[in-house]
């Protein structure tokens, strides 16, 4: 017995057997997805956030949410659809390919600590183009749910453009550069 566990392979399987064990620990805390379900316990589709019953599948460490505000699409020049709030960004510019497809150009500025304006609607599928300034400092803005991440330096501005899909309310934020927490919207309405 005891040169069973002097061996390499006595070793391994030591290794193996704690390894598993603490992960069943962590599976039955909940620590880990993959658990069990509490009965009776409510639970969403997110294997990330199970307790969050406002939460829509998306990627680790994402902020998908069912939509919680009901705010039409804003389309430039169009009174029919411009937002009554000055947080609501309402698009310069938009474009329509062949295939249905839509680009929608945003302004954003990053001035006295807030983004401004703090929220933008699109519709699923739309590619979303955010012109970002950074006014009186250094920000950065990050949307983890689509892999969209930019430092913009205190007077300058940056382009970038990404995907709005799937629909759902997500938010965006200041994550490393900024000291306090600054956080915007962004409400991607579904197409049906």
């Amino acid at each position: 017995m005891n040169k069973f566990f002097e061996s390499k392979k006595g070793i391994a399987v030591i290794a193996v057997a704690v390894v598993v064990v603490v992960l069943l620990v962590l599976v039955q805390q909940g620590i880990i997805p993959g658990g069990p379900v509490r009965e009776g316990a409510p639970k969403s589709d997110d294997i990330f956030r199970p307790d969050n019953l406002q939460a829509l599948p998306t990627v680790q460490s994402g902020t998908r949410e069912m939509i919680q505000k009901e705010i039409v699409t804003p389309e430039p020049d169009n009174a029919l659809t411009t937002p009554t709030s000055s947080d609501i960004a309402v698009p310069t510019g938009m474009i329509r390919s062949v295939n249905g497809g839509v680009l929608r150009s945003f302004i954003l500025r990053g001035e006295n600590k807030t983004f401004s304006p703090n929220t933008l609607v699109a519709n699923e599928g739309d590619v979303i183009q955010i012109n970002f300034t950074a006014t009186d400092q250094d920000y950065d803005i990050f949307f983890p749910d689509f892999g969209a991440y930019q430092i913009i330096k205190k007077g300058t501005a940056k382009e970038f453009q990404f995907q709005a899909y799937p629909y759902g309310q997500y938010t965006f934020s200041c994550k490393d550069v900024c000291r306090s927490s600054i956080k915007g919207e962004l409400i991607v309405n579904e197409i049906k």
